[in-house]
């Protein structure tokens, strides 16, 4: 099953070939501050059948357990690769084409989660999704 992804502005996108991993929500501090929100969606491929397609991402050691890949142009978190599992790369669940497609089974980090997270009780509001050409 092959898929694609891209950062907001567009200029870096990549491909996966398979999607048979492992998906979480991440609590740690770290991804909750790279990617300013409560919680992070990670998909796990294998390293060697995700492929760069557009503009090859900025890279950041983040920590000595691992690097950050983001658009060097908009900014946007793309991937993370731990130093203990360097065959695989944790892609943003966000950033693929039709996120909705890969729910998180488990939680990760949740000693660190929010306390306030998932705050599901709160009232929502309808709004009409922004059009991106």
């Amino acid at each position: 099953m092959t898929k694609t992804g891209s950062c907001l502005c567009g200029k870096t996108t990549y491909r996966v070939d398979s999607l048979n991993k492992d998906i979480v929500w991440c609590h740690c501090t770290m991804c909750r501050r790279a990617s300013e929100t409560a919680a992070v969606p990670w998909m796990t491929v294998s390293r060697n059948e995700c492929h760069w397609t557009g503009d090859a991402p900025q890279k950041f050691q983040s920590s000595d357990h691992g690097t950050r890949y983001f658009c060097g142009t908009c900014g946007s978190p793309l991937a993370f690769c731990a130093t203990k599992h360097p065959d695989d790369l944790d892609l943003t669940v966000s950033t693929l084409q039709n996120p909705e497609q890969f729910a998180p089974v488990r939680h990760v980090s949740t000693s660190t989660r929010l306390p306030w997270w998932p705050a599901d009780d709160l009232p929502a509001k309808i709004e009409i999704p922004e059009q991106s050409g």
